[in-house]
């Protein structure tokens, strides 16, 4: 399955940075995607604009969650094969 990797959630005013790096060692990544405490699955793109290499790196701000409460990010990778692979972590 496609890998999270180097997850970080950054405060910033009014809300988050989140960025990561999405891995797969034999398919494209086709999706990433990402859920606040399993709310609904939002999609994502890479920062080159489009999801089809076996590399691709991720930046971006989320508005809100930054009224001192703890939230739970989840993201997920899915590979030109159908594979899902996730991570989460805490937004503060």
């Amino acid at each position: 399955p496609p890998l999270v990797e180097a997850l970080t959630v950054t405060s910033s005013s009014g809300g988050h940075q989140i960025r990561f790096v999405a891995r797969d060692e034999i398919s494209p990544i086709r999706r990433a995607e990402y859920t606040v405490n399993s709310g609904p699955w939002k999609v994502v793109f890479p920062i080159d604009g489009i999801a089809d290499s076996t590399e691709e790196s991720f930046d971006f701000a989320l508005d809100g969650y930054a009224d001192g409460g703890v939230y739970t990010l989840v993201v997920k990778l899915t590979d030109g094969l159908g594979n899902v692979g996730t991570a989460r972590e805490e937004l503060r």
